[in-house]
């Protein structure tokens, strides 16, 4: 998991094998609005979680549950950026992927294995997780 100060956050899930079934399941309080999730690889589509109270001989859910969920399905490595900003938008990239927002614009570098690549302005980096910011200013 990378953090990009307070304006998003990107996970990501490494799976060895492409035919491998995964999931990123997320839910909020029910009243709230979800996040801005942009899932990347493998691009999987929101569902909405289907989920119906319970009850048994120790448990008891109440009629209207708490929350909702959204659960996002796909095979291979998962790669998802999330935001609470609406000014922020994602494309993936060979290294990761490229993210816009109103200060400049993020390099986000995450892959399973070392690599090395370089991007827009000649900058390189070598490894498996980093951020590389270019804000509007040219620094």
């Amino acid at each position: 998991m990378l953090l990009a100060a307070q304006d998003y956050v990107v996970v990501y899930d490494d799976i060895r094998d492409d035919n491998v079934e995964g999931r990123l399941s997320w839910f909020v309080r029910r009243e709230d609005d979800f996040p801005h999730i942009h899932q990347l690889r493998p691009g999987a589509p929101p569902v909405e979680a289907d989920i119906k109270p319970e009850s048994g001989p120790y448990h008891r859910d109440p009629e209207i549950l708490p929350t909702k969920g959204r659960y996002y399905d796909g095979r291979g490595s998962s790669f998802t950026l999330v935001s609470h900003r609406e000014d922020v938008s994602a494309k993936t990239t060979p290294y990761g992927c490229q993210v816009e927002h109103p200060g400049g614009t993020d390099h986000v570098l995450r892959t399973g294995t070392p690599a090395a690549f370089t991007i827009e302005g000649g900058v390189t980096f070598q490894g498996t997780a980093g951020i590389v910011r270019q804000l509007s200013d040219g620094h």
